[in-house]
């Protein structure tokens, strides 16, 4: 009798033991999956803060028509435009 309790107690215990052997190795694995989202989540806020910066300029008409002339090489149809290409120096 004694050795049938025995057994159940190792059985028992086996089966516990590989219940939270399973359990760490999910939270190894979740673990992992958050400090991705955690740094997607940082990319996403990085983003976000940039365009939001970006579109203050958008809003004021003088700062846009900077960017514009800047960033694309905007001319009012009144103006001309001159591009200066330096010699080589060889």
């Amino acid at each position: 009798m004694r050795w049938i309790v025995v057994v159940v107690l190792v059985a028992i215990l086996g089966m516990v033991s590989y219940q939270v052997f399973e359990l760490r190795i999910q939270e190894s694995v979740l673990s992992k999956e958050r400090a991705v989202a955690e740094e997607r989540l940082e990319g996403a806020v990085n983003t976000r803060d940039s365009l939001k910066a970006e579109l203050q300029i958008y809003e004021d008409p003088d700062l846009a028509e900077k960017e514009l002339r800047r960033r694309y090489n905007y001319r009012s149809p009144d103006e001309k435009m001159m591009i200066i290409i330096p010699e080589n120096e060889n």
